[in-house]
């Protein structure tokens, strides 16, 4: 074989490895094998020369017309992936290195204080299908201040049944922190009263079993703008009603915190507590009637 044939052959196989290229781990996807990419707003991470480049988000995108990375990825906004997963049942991660995909434990993931000293984590990763945008965080302030600078949330907490990506640049064991009911509210769940834990994922108000009081959280996924943080809320009372007086129950939505409570007549007057996961934060309140008004805030228990 001539050598005009030889570099004719190399330069062909080049060429046809470069357009067929598939190195590009696709977060969003149910596949890894797309060519294109129809959802709006997708985000590509390139990773060349030892330093991270991100694009600016793109409405369509030729994954097969992309230069071969190692380590890139593509962030892409999908709803109809389902990103909700069972409880861990310990909060303790074993992280292989490359790309991991793991559930939350049952008090959710402070993402910063659980992964702020970890510098061979490079990206996490979760999805917010009410913005149809990613929330991102890494322990490196340089590619914390990339992810900031295009359409991605800062990812600050993760609650529980909500799974997430880890980007790791070696095998690692993370034991990570969650909230917890602060004691003020504690100690009423142990004296016996019931709990209702409601999220600002879904909005969906939580009942009780006789279906005569429940709890609705006001928060969204980024209450702060641009923050993809903790939503759920806590109720805890005594649950004395057993049966429905009226078919419509009566509402109470205090300012402080976001919450919205329906309720039948039988608990106007009662004492409640609120545990605030994102404030952290016990309240007591009592539920409006004709003698007691509505307040627009619970009392911060301290």
């Amino acid at each position: 074989m001539n050598k005009k044939l030889i570099i004719t052959l190399v330069t062909f196989l080049a060429i046809s490895l470069e357009a067929n290229c598939s190195s590009y781990h696709l977060l969003g996807s149910n596949s890894q094998n797309l060519n294109k990419v129809t959802q709006k707003n997708s985000i590509v991470w390139d990773y060349s020369k030892n330093n991270w480049n991100v694009s600016d988000p793109k409405n369509s995108l030729d994954i097969s017309s992309l230069k071969c990375q190692e380590d890139g990825y593509i962030l892409i906004n999908n709803n109809k992936v389902n990103y909700k997963i069972s409880v861990k049942k310990n909060n303790r991660y074993k992280i292989n290195k490359g790309w991991n995909y793991f559930a939350t434990p049952k008090d959710g993931i402070d993402i910063v204080e659980s992964f702020k000293d970890f510098k061979d984590i490079k990206f996490i990763y979760a999805y917010d299908k009410t913005s149809k945008a990613w929330a991102g965080y890494s322990p490196q302030k340089e590619l914390q201040s990339k992810i900031a600078s295009t359409r991605i949330l800062t990812l600050k907490y993760i609650e529980p049944n909500v799974g997430f990506y880890i980007y790791a640049q070696k095998d690692l064991i993370v034991t990570v922190q969650g909230t917890t009911i602060n004691k003020f509210c504690q100690d009423k769940i142990d004296d016996g009263y019931t709990l209702l834990i409601a999220t600002g994922i879904d909005k969906k108000p939580i009942y009780n079993k006789n279906k005569t009081l429940s709890i609705q959280s006001r928060y969204s996924s980024h209450y702060r703008r641009g923050i993809y943080n903790d939503t759920r809320v806590a109720m805890i009372f005594d649950d004395v009603v057993k049966k429905k007086s009226i078919e419509k129950l009566s509402s109470y939505g205090p300012a402080s915190p976001a919450v919205m409570i329906n309720y039948d007549l039988k608990y106007e007057d009662k004492w409640f507590f609120v545990f605030d996961y994102f404030t952290k934060e016990c309240y007591r309140g009592m539920l409006p009637s004709k003698k007691v008004p509505p307040f627009s805030s619970l009392q911060k228990l301290k």
